[in-house]
C-alpha cells in the first residue's frame, strides 16, 4: 500500500499530466489554425490559455481526477475522461464570457476538445494497463482479511476475481464448520483460525512488517457482539474495516446508501437515472437525434417506405398499437404496419414465418426498419432512444405475474432499442427463460445507465441491422 506521500506525488503527478494535455492541445489547435487553415494567431491567444488553464482548476475542484484504476473496465476510464473534458469545455465557455472574450466558434472548440481527449485517453489508459499490470504480479497490493461465513467468503472472492486486481488475501477468519479446507482450496484460500485468533494474527502480522490494510467482514446480526469487537480492534490499530451486509444474499442489487436527517438509510438500487443532470443529458440527447433524423431523413424514408406498404397490401402505413411505458403509464407505440389487419395483432408475437406478415413487412421487420417511426414518439416524450423495449398490455399483465422484478424494468423510459436486444433477446418469447434475460439485462441497463452506453447499444443496433439478427422476423 503507498504510503501517504507517495500516494500525493502520485495523484499530483497525475494533474500535472492532464494540465500538460490541455495547454498541448491548446497550442496544437493554434498552431494547426495557423498552418493549416491559414488563420494568424489571434493576439488574445494568451489569453484564452489563462481562461482554460483557470478552467482546469475549477474543474478538477468539482470533479477529481481518478489515479487508481482497481477495477478492470476500460469503460471506466472513458467515462471519466469524457466527463471531465465536458465538464472542462462548460467552464471554459463560462470563463470567457467572465473575461469578456468571443467565444471560440464550435468548430474551432471541437477541434482542440478532440486534441484533449484523445491525449486524456491515451495517457490515462497506459497508465491504467502499467498500474493493472504490476498488481497482478503482486507489487501495490493490499494486503486484507476476509471474516465471515461460507457464502459471504464465496461471493467476495468471485468479486474481487472478476472486477478488481491490487487485493491479496492473507487469510480467512471463521466459526462457520462448512469452510473446509477443500472448499477453502477450491477458491484459492487458507483459513488462518477461528474469529478468536483473528486479532493475534493481525498483531503478528504488524509486527514483521506485513500489517493487513483492511478487513472484510460479513457476518449475521446475531454475531453483533464479534462484530463489534473486530470493528473496535480496527479503528484501534488503523486497519481500514468495511462491512458487508449478509442481506445482500437477498438483494442482489447495488446498494446505495443515502441520509434521511440524521438517519442512514440504504436504496437497494443504484439508478443514475434518478440524478436530474442525467436525465437532462439523456432528454437532450434523445431530443437531438430525433429532431435530426425526423427532418432530414424520415420524410424521404416515409415516402418510399408508404408506398411499398400501400403496394403489398390494404391498411395505413402506420400501426399503432397501445404499449406499457415509463411507470405503467400506456401510450400509442407507433411502427410502420408489417402485416395484414388482423384481430390477434394486440394479443399475439410475430412468429417465424407468420402468416401475417406481408413480404415488405417481413423484410421490414428483418431490418428494423418497422421501428423507425418510434423517434416520433421519442420526441414526444413517451420513449427513449434507448431503453427496455415496450410490450403490449397483455404480455405486460402476463409478464409481471411470471417473472420475479418485471416491474422494475418499467421505471424508466421504454426505448426503440435496449441493451437486452443487443444481447440477443429479442422478438418471439419462446420460453420463460426468453424473458428473464430480457428482464435480467434491462434492469442491469437501468443500474448501470450512462451516455456512452447508450451511444455504444446504438452502435451495435445499427451493425446488427447491417450484418442481420436471426432473431429480427
Amino acid at each position: 500500500m503507498l504510503s501517504f506521500n507517495k500516494w500525493f506525488w502520485s495523484k499530483a503527478f497525475i494533474y500535472i499530466l492532464d494540465l500538460l494535455f490541455a495547454n498541448l492541445g491548446f497550442v496544437c489547435f493554434f498552431w494547426m489554425e495557423q498552418q493549416c487553415l491559414g488563420i494568424e494567431l489571434h493576439p488574445t491567444a494568451l489569453k484564452y490559455l489563462l481562461v482554460a488553464n483557470v478552467a482546469y482548476v475549477v474543474t478538477l475542484v468539482i470533479y477529481p481526477s481518478a489515479v487508481y484504476y482497481r477495477i478492470k473496465k476500460s469503460e471506466l476510464i472513458v467515462k471519466q475522461a469524457f466527463k471531465f473534458v465536458l465538464q472542462h469545455l462548460v467552464m471554459f465557455y463560462a470563463g470567457t464570457a467572465i473575461f469578456n472574450l468571443a467565444p471560440i466558434p464550435f468548430l474551432h472548440a471541437l477541434l482542440f476538445y478532440s486534441l484533449f481527449l484523445t491525449g486524456i485517453l491515451l495517457y490515462r489508459y497506459l497508465l491504467w494497463k502499467g498500474i493493472s499490470h504490476l498488481r497482478i504480479q503482486g507489487k501495490n497490493n493490499k494486503r486484507i482479511v476476509l471474516v465471515g461465513d461460507l457464502d459471504c467468503i464465496r461471493k467476495l472472492v468471485r468479486v474481487m476475481d472478476e472486477m478488481l486486481v491490487g487485493y491479496s488475501v492473507v487469510g480467512v477468519f471463521s466459526d462457520d464448520e462448512n469452510l473446509s479446507p477443500e472448499v477453502l482450496h477450491g477458491l484459492r484460500l487458507k483459513k488462518v483460525g477461528c474469529l478468536n485468533e483473528l486479532e493475534s494474527f493481525c498483531r503478528e502480522m504488524t509486527v514483521n512488517e506485513n500489517r493487513i490494510d483492511e478487513i472484510y467482514c460479513g457476518m449475521p446480526f446475531e454475531s453483533f457482539g464479534d462484530f463489534s469487537k473486530i470493528l473496535d480492534f480496527c479503528e484501534n490499530n488503523m486497519i481500514r474495516f468495511f462491512f458487508v451486509p449478509t442481506q445482500y444474499n437477498y438483494v442482489s442489487h447495488n446498494l446505495r446508501s443515502e441520509h434521511l436527517a440524521n438517519m442512514l438509510i440504504l436504496s437497494v438500487r443504484e439508478e443514475p437515472l434518478q440524478e436530474m443532470g442525467n436525465v437532462v443529458i439523456k432528454r437532450l440527447f434523445d431530443v437531438f437525434f430525433s429532431l435530426l433524423f425526423l427532418v432530414f431523413f424520415y420524410p424521404f424514408i416515409f415516402i418510399i417506405i408508404g408506398v411499398l406498404i400501400k403496394l403489398s397490401s390494404k391498411g395505413p402505413v402506420y400501426f399503432i398499437q397501445k404499449r406499457t411505458g415509463m411507470n405503467g403509464k400506456v401510450f400509442n407505440c407507433i411502427k410502420f404496419r408489417s402485416m395484414i389487419e388482423n384481430e390477434q395483432c394486440d394479443e399475439a408475437f410475430a412468429t417465424r414465418d407468420d402468416p401475417r406478415k406481408t413480404k415488405i413487412g417481413a423484410w421490414l421487420r428483418k431490418t428494423n426498419l418497422d421501428e423507425l417511426p418510434q423517434f416520433i414518439n421519442v420526441l414526444k416524450g413517451d420513449m427513449s432512444i434507448v431503453g427496455p423495449r415496450p410490450h403490449m398490455l397483455k404480455h405486460t399483465d402476463m409478464y409481471a405475474s411470471m417473472v420475479n422484478r418485471y416491474a422494475v424494468r418499467l421505471l424508466v423510459k421504454p426505448g426503440i432499442t435496449g441493451l437486452a436486444q443487443c444481447k440477443g433477446y429479442r422478438g418471439e418469447v419462446s420460453k420463460l427463460e426468453d424473458i428473464q434475460q430480457r428482464v435480467k439485462w434491462d434492469i442491469w441497463y437501468l443500474e448501470n445507465w450512462s451516455l456512452l452506453l447508450d451511444i455504444k447499444i446504438i452502435f451495435i443496433t445499427l451493425w446488427n441491422m447491417i450484418k442481420g439478427d436471426e432473431n429480427a422476423y
